[in-house]
Formats: structure tokens, sequence, C-alpha cells
């Protein structure tokens, strides 16, 4: 059984840059580590689409994963501000 080989996302980009400069082809890149040309054109692929935030890993949030926890964290904000109303509100009372 093979086991799946894992790349850093700095020889990914370095691999990329030197086939989009033309400097080496996909073949030379994949024969060289030891991948099938699928996965360098995926890489390839995937640093068009998301240039220097291709490749996250387990370290990078995408955009769209940010943005949902950003607006769970702005709905627990507005509970704990209400509620800290509702107190303030019901301390007043409670002394006059």
């Amino acid at each position: 059984m093979e086991t799946k080989r894992k790349f850093d996302k700095e020889l990914k980009v370095e691999s990329v840059k030197l086939i989009l400069a033309g400097k080496r082809s996909v073949k030379e890149v994949s024969d060289y580590l030891e991948v099938k040309p699928q996965v360098v054109y995926a890489w390839i692929k995937e640093y068009k689409h998301h240039g220097e935030n291709a490749f996250p890993g387990y370290g990078y949030q995408k955009p769209e994963d940010e943005l949902t926890r950003l607006k769970k964290e702005n709905e627990k904000l507005k509970w704990e501000n209400d509620m800290l109303k509702k107190l303030r509100a019901y301390s007043k009372k409670k002394h006059l």
C-alpha cells in the first residue's frame, strides 16, 4: 500500500513558480518529486486561483471560514451586550 506523502507550502509554491516561469516542465517537477503529473497540475491550479494563500494546510483559515467565525463571535457579543443592558435595567429597578 502506498502512503500519501505530504509536501510543505514552500516546496509547492517554488515548484509552481519554476513551471510558470518556464524554467522547469511539469514532467521534470513530477519526476523529481516522484508524484504523478496530475498532482503538480492541481498545485498549479490552486496557486493560480489563490496565489500566495494557496496550500493553507492547517495553519491558515480560508477567508470564508474567518467570516463565519467572525459572524458567530459578533452574535455572541450582541447577546452578551443585550444581557448586560437587561441586568442594568433590572438593577436600576431594584434600587428605586
